[in-house]
């Protein structure tokens, strides 16, 4: 927290767009995840919001949503805002992380030589460098979601089904 509160403190938030109101029972989700990064972080304030990125790109993203959502004055509510609202999945193995996976894995990749330490695990680490949470699993891409709940096409369906239905993953059986 002390990183992102740092570069957001000496970050010019003057500029910064006004956050756009959210609507109410509509969504903002794309057919399919944008690769965008900017695309996506103007998204994400008015609702569900997908992006389909390079695991290395977590960094990026991370800090341009962050500094997208923040109030003056308000930099220390960016970090559970985005640990409550933010998630991906492997688009191939199905592999979910949290909010707070992906905030210690934005976070390690912004650092410069970072060696395994403790408390960063092995899959952690896998996604500081680029690779998925899972051992077993090849993929180098993540499809990041904010508010997925808020997606009136998935409403009440589980994380794993809702990346069904949304064209998340692959369908089982394919590579």
């Amino acid at each position: 927290m002390n990183f992102l509160y740092r570069f957001l403190k000496y970050r010019s938030i003057d500029k910064a767009a006004p956050r756009p109101k959210r609507s109410s029972g509509s969504s903002t989700a794309l057919e399919r995840p944008t690769t965008n990064i900017n695309e996506f972080v103007q998204r994400a304030p008015a609702g569900a919001a997908y992006c389909r990125i390079k695991n290395t790109q977590l960094n990026k993203l991370y800090l341009s949503l962050a500094t997208r959502l923040v109030e003056p004055g308000k930099q220390d509510e960016v970090v559970p805002l985005l640990d409550e609202n933010l998630s991906s999945i492997c688009p191939r193995c199905g592999t979910w992380l949290t909010g707070k996976a992906l905030s210690l894995a934005g976070k390690k990749q912004g650092q410069k030589g970072l060696e395994r330490k403790s408390g960063v695990g092995r899959g952690t680490m896998r996604v500081v460098n680029g690779y998925c949470f899972n051992d077993k699993c090849s993929s180098n891409e993540m499809v990041v979601c904010w508010r997925m709940e808020e997606d009136s096409r998935v409403s009440g369906l589980s994380h794993r089904k809702a990346a069904r239905v949304l064209g998340l993953v692959q369908p089982a059986g394919t590579k």
